[in-house]
C-alpha cells in the first residue's frame, strides 16, 4: 500500500512544526528557571535536603496551576477584535 500523506499535512505541517517548537521553548524555559532557581539557593548555602523539595514544589506547581491556566489564556482574545471564545 502507498501512503497518500501529501506534504504539509499531518504530523509534519508547519502549524503542527510550530505547536511543538513553542512546546520545546516553553519546557526547556520552565526547566531553565528550575535549575538557575536551584543553583541560586545552592550558592546561598541552603541545607541539602532543600533541593528535592524545591523540585517538588516546582512540579506540583504546573501540576496544581495548569488546568486554571490554560482555561484563562484560552479566555483570553489573542488579536484585537477577537470575543475571546
Amino acid at each position: 500500500m502507498h501512503n497518500q500523506s501529501a506534504p504539509g499535512n499531518g504530523i509534519w505541517s508547519r502549524g503542527m512544526m510550530a505547536v511543538t517548537a513553542a512546546q520545546f521553548l516553553s519546557a526547556f524555559g520552565d526547566n531553565a528557571l528550575l535549575f538557575a532557581t536551584l543553583a541560586v539557593l545552592k550558592q546561598q548555602v541552603y541545607p541539602a535536603w532543600s533541593q528535592p523539595v524545591l523540585q517538588m514544589v516546582f512540579v506540583a506547581a504546573y501540576i496544581l496551576f495548569a488546568p486554571f491556566v490554560g482555561q484563562f489564556a484560552d479566555s483570553v482574545p489573542k488579536r484585537p477584535g477577537d470575543d475571546g471564545g
